[in-house]
């Protein structure tokens, strides 16, 4: 693999699910460098689109370029090197955007997560976009460290229609529940709306009223109490 014609060249590796991956099938594809299940020995390709489309699938997409962003001027990088308004995005909080040069030119998508006020994770299919980043941050003078962390991090994707009903048996997370949006900001509820937490939102929306801030999210899934995010 190479990211550029001109780049030294770099062996494809296993993924961190090889070891599970090998024992269903022997048909593996050079993807960006990693060895991908092309299709599963059992099942056929045809098989595993129906489930995609009617029950749920797990792909491995540890091939997907993963980038750490983090300091002080990290917002402004991500600000000006994505087409999305950054300064919208509330911790803990994940956005599709497109990376583009700067005459408007995509190079690139991906989505962006936001770990910290001054930190940001990356997730894209261009191993150049690192680069591009760097290039960036040195000619606007910013205040970042990008470190390319695709060996430390594999991933998979679930998806299909019973996506949320796996996810919702494994892990601890929200994946369900109730939000409300508006074009400002936005009101996590979780899976149960009880009067104490109504009566909370509503505390909440007067206090907020009275002050004149408005946040960018209003989390009333804490069972200790109401959590405001106001971003940068």
């Amino acid at each position: 693999f190479r990211m550029k014609t001109d780049s030294q060249k770099k062996l494809t590796r296993n993924t961190g699910f090889y070891e599970r991956t090998s024992k269903l099938t022997r048909n593996f594809i050079d993807a960006r460098g990693f060895w991908l299940p092309n299709d599963y020995t059992k099942h056929g390709v045809t098989n595993e689109y129906t489930a995609c489309r009617e029950k749920a699938v797990v792909i491995d997409l540890s091939s997907l370029r993963k980038f750490e962003i983090l300091g002080p001027d990290a917002e402004e990088l991500m600000n000006y090197t994505l087409t999305r308004n950054i300064k919208k995005l509330s911790i803990g909080q994940i956005v599709y955007s497109a990376m583009c040069y700067e005459n408007g030119t995509m190079f690139d998508d991906g989505t962006l997560l936001r770990l910290s006020e001054t930190g940001f994770r990356w997730i894209c299919g261009d191993e150049y976009a690192g680069e591009w980043l760097k290039e960036k941050a040195k000619k606007k003078n910013f205040k970042v460290v990008i470190k390319n962390s695709t060996d430390q991090i594999n991933n998979i994707s679930v998806q299909g229609p019973n996506s949320k009903k796996i996810l919702e048996k494994i892990i601890f997370t929200y994946v369900s529940g109730w939000e409300i949006h508006t074009n400002s900001f936005q009101i996590k509820l979780g899976k149960t709306i009880s009067s104490v937490k109504l009566e909370s939102l509503q505390d909440t929306l007067n206090y907020l009223y009275e002050n004149r801030k408005i946040p960018s999210m209003i989390d009333l899934r804490n069972k200790d109490g109401v959590a405001l995010n106001y971003g940068k």
